[in-house]
């Protein structure tokens, strides 16, 4: 045999093996839940089949020139073997990544959840939600060797009482067919029971019926009352993992993952929902996405659908639904723009919005009865606001798509009379400068007044942008039809300047920033820390260079200005926060004092 026909079948056998490894990969991405964030999944399965591509090569033509001297063994027949080689191979990795792999069950087609429920003893209440998140996980056991566990939600909100014992739900996903399964239910990280459900390796549909109440081992079996029992069943994929009643409403919820989001310690979802009210299907043929109680009297729900947000009353015709508006129900809004007015109650004025966990019904947002911004649209809870006497009402009369906000700034004010709200928006940096924004909630008209920096000082919209610092610059005057107009106060005393102190931990980097302000600030500040903080110089000229360092009680701070005046930073790094903190505490002293308010201004523009 030749070289060039090893070279062919050398060939040969690569393309078949970088196929062959590329399939197996693929069902490891399965298998392996391999996620396909950022193309994880997709650079694997390429990398993999290169891989078996560049290795089937290498092993088709060491058995091409392995048997080119054997007699009667021609080309065609090398090709065989060779091919035959790494197909072999590739069924055994395969085979092997398969026994290894936790691979969930199915059920006509559709991945599994075990759904449970926990009774306690009569008179025994279950831990109340205040106590913590509850968490339901489901582990599998090799012996006696936890060998993984998944986590779901334990739905200490839904429970209910049956013949006088409290029963509390909860739902797990199944991950694998591998090992003994145990089931242990936690509340903020205590064990309340553990089991050992007589779950299949595969299930049956005869599995989709609740099982027998069985006993669990509880947190503490030695109790008088007895321990903790409970019952399961499966549930597919497709079906509701929860049901839950909100008046006259039932809220179903269709998970396709649990997750947490974010530092939350309880467990979300990535769901969709189906509403029924009396028997009937409400918004049948929509993909229900989000769902949130916004009033009792009468019960309503802000619904997100494929078309956008409407509001579901209770008793309207389950065909008509209200027209949909464009809304944002992903993030909550900070607060009701009612705790904005000064002569509210202080329960209400100093009550947040709690974060609500994503993927669940949403009982708690639009607790207090008021005006909330829901992205582009408008959702006014208030009692007796409408005059038709429909309530709650939602219009499209929310945040603008311009002048823009800031997420992690709430609005300043909200007018007198309820009709106005008032924003910071920062601009674009190019052809829009900051503005404070107001817009006319029963009309949509939007204002803006430009910010004189000099006069209206702030340091970071994040600190300043607060409704003491409006009230200071502001005022409301009622014009001649009853409407609150914004005037800007001409004699406003402006505020002392201070600086923005951003401390980190032990070792993280930390700064503190005075704006606005360029290299004639930077240098006084230097100054300052040389002569007043007898700190020792590290650069022969200072004032000819864009960072300057200085060195205090062994600690080395950067004095640097920004291109234009924009602001003047002190960082440090790899110190304790108090060191930065007493710098940060000596300049605010000056910066309030006056004494450098001729420097807090943008440097002329270069020649």
């Amino acid at each position: 045999m030749t070289w060039l026909a090893s070279l062919a079948i050398a060939l040969l056998t690569g393309l078949v093996s970088l196929f062959a490894g590329g399939v197996v990969a693929e069902w490891c991405v399965g298998w392996y839940r391999i996620s396909s964030f950022e193309g994880g999944s997709g650079y694997f399965v390429v990398f993999m089949a290169l891989l078996s591509g560049v290795a089937g090569t290498i092993v088709g033509l060491l058995i091409a020139r392995a048997v080119a001297a054997v007699p009667g063994v021609n080309a065609f027949k090398a090709a065989g073997l060779a091919v035959a080689t790494v197909l072999g191979v590739a069924a055994g990795v395969g085979g092997a990544a398969r026994l290894l792999a936790d691979v969930p069950p199915e059920l006509d087609g559709e991945r599994l959840y075990l759904l449970v429920e926990l009774r306690w003893p009569a008179g025994q209440p279950p831990p109340s939600r205040d106590a913590g998140a509850g968490v339901v996980r489901l582990g599998t056991l090799s012996g006696s060797t936890l060998r993984r566990e998944e986590d779901g939600p334990l739905f200490l909100d839904d429970a209910r009482i049956e013949q006088r014992q409290w029963i509390a739900p909860g739902a797990v996903e199944i991950f694998t067919t591998r090992g003994t399964p145990v089931v242990n239910a936690f509340v903020e990280g205590t064990r309340i029971a553990s089991f050992l459900p007589p779950l299949r390796r595969r299930p049956t549909r005869g599995d989709l019926e609740w099982s027998e109440w069985l006993p669990a081992t509880s947190a503490q079996p030695g109790e008088p009352n007895g321990p903790v029992s409970y019952r399961f069943r499966i549930s597919k994929r497709a079906t509701p993992a929860r049901r839950q009643h909100v008046g006259p409403f039932i809220i179903d919820t269709i998970v396709r993952d649990f997750a947490r989001f974010g530092d939350d310690e309880a467990i979300g979802a990535i769901s969709t929902f189906r509403l029924h009210e009396h028997d009937h299907d409400l918004l049948d043929g929509q993909r229900v996405e989000a769902v949130a109680v916004v009033s009792t009297e009468p019960w309503t729900l802000l619904v997100k659908d494929g078309e956008g947000c409407r509001l579901v009353r209770q008793g309207e015709p389950a065909n008509q639904p209200r027209p949909a508006l464009p809304c944002e129900t992903e993030r909550p809004p900070l607060l009701s723009l009612l705790a904005l007015q000064p002569d509210q109650t202080p329960a209400l004025a100093t009550t947040s919005v709690p974060r609500r966990i994503t993927g669940w019904l949403d009982k708690e947002t639009y607790n207090w009865p008021g005006l909330y911004l829901v992205g582009p649209a408008l959702l006014d809870t208030r009692p007796q606001f409408d005059r038709t006497g429909l309530n709650p009402v939602l219009t499209p009369h929310g945040w603008p798509p311009e002048p823009g906000h800031l997420e992690d700034v709430p609005p300043m004010a909200l007018s007198p009379d309820q009709r106005t709200v008032v924003w910071f928006s920062p601009g674009n940096g190019y052809d829009t400068e900051p503005v404070v924004a107001a817009r006319r909630l029963d009309t949509g008209a939007t204002s803006t007044w430009p910010l004189d920096r000099a006069r209206m000082r702030y340091r970071t919209p994040q600190l300043d942008m607060t409704p003491e610092w409006f009230a200071h610059h502001f005022h409301w005057e009622r014009d001649s039809e009853g409407v609150d107009q914004l005037r800007v106060k001409a004699d406003a005393v402006p505020l002392p300047h201070r600086g923005a102190l951003s401390q980190a931990k032990a070792g993280e980097f930390q700064f503190y920033q005075l704006s606005p302000g360029g290299r004639r600030l930077r240098d006084a500040v230097y100054d300052i820390l040389v002569k007043e903080l007898h700190g020792t110089p590290l650069e022969d000229e200072p004032a000819t260079v864009d960072t300057t360092r200085v060195e205090i009680e062994g600690v080395i701070y950067g004095v640097t200005f920004t291109s234009g005046g924009d602001e003047v930073n002190v960082t440090t790094y790899k110190t304790q926060p108090d060191a930065m903190a007493r710098v940060a505490a000596h300049l605010d002293s000056v910066a309030s004092s006056g004494r450098l308010d001729a420097l807090f201004v943008a440097d002329p523009p270069s020649p």
